[in-house]
């Protein structure tokens, strides 16, 4: 039995495991389902060296704040949600997206934020 890599502190607004689907049972009214950025999901597991079709969380909106329960390694691809590495004793590091080998330990929290708000000017 695997053991478990985080523990759900708050589950964000809409957070979900999905892998990449079921496809060829819609006759008998099972839709596709699966990641809504397939894109995103594929290169995401590519990123941390699992098989492409792996599951993974996908959040919407606001995400979740994880502990993390053994050393791992996680990447955020993706919709733009200013994920933050918060570990217990230390304050918050903005993590970049679309990376690899971002690497996580015991106690940590990863807390995806809200959106980014991006201000135009307009003229």
């Amino acid at each position: 039995m695997n053991k478990p890599v985080f523990r759900v502190v708050s589950g964000g607004l809409f957070t979900t495991i999905q892998d990449d689907g079921r496809f060829g049972y819609l006759q008998y009214g099972i839709p596709a389902c699966g990641a809504m950025d397939y894109y995103s999901f594929q290169i995401a597991n590519l990123l941390v060296g699992n098989q492409e079709h792996s599951a993974a969380l996908e959040v919407t909106m606001k995400g979740p704040t994880l502990e993390v329960l053994m050393d791992t390694v996680v990447a955020i691809c993706g919709a733009d949600l200013t994920p933050l590495r918060k570990e217990i004793w230390c304050s918050s590091l903005f993590c970049s997206s679309w990376r690899a080998r971002r690497r996580y330990r015991i106690g940590q929290q990863i807390n995806l934020c809200t959106r980014r708000v991006r201000w135009f000017k307009r003229s």
